[in-house]
């Protein structure tokens, strides 16, 4: 009964002591995690407002473009010598 509770309790300091090394590996690869996270965050709001700024650009010409395609905008052209 002795060697029982013995090994018992070999068994419970083991394992202690390997949740002791494991903690601060876990600690290291959450911390990575979280740095990613904040990389992609970044990242993610620079293609957001890329993608904003192109929209808005084509949306620009496609505005120029009517404006281009308008008899009245040749007219004013012709007259301006453009």
């Amino acid at each position: 009964m002795i060697a029982l509770a013995q090994d018992a309790q070999q068994s419970t300091l083991q394992a202690l002591e390997r949740s002791n090394q494991l903690a601060p590996r876990i600690q290291i690869a959450l911390a990575r995690i979280q740095f990613q996270e904040e990389r992609v965050r970044r990242a993610t709001r620079r293609m957001e407002t890329a993608h904003d700024e192109v929209a808005n650009a084509q949306h620009r010409r496609d505005g120029l473009t009517e404006i281009l395609r308008k008899p009245s905008a040749k007219k004013s052209r012709i007259t301006l010598g453009l």
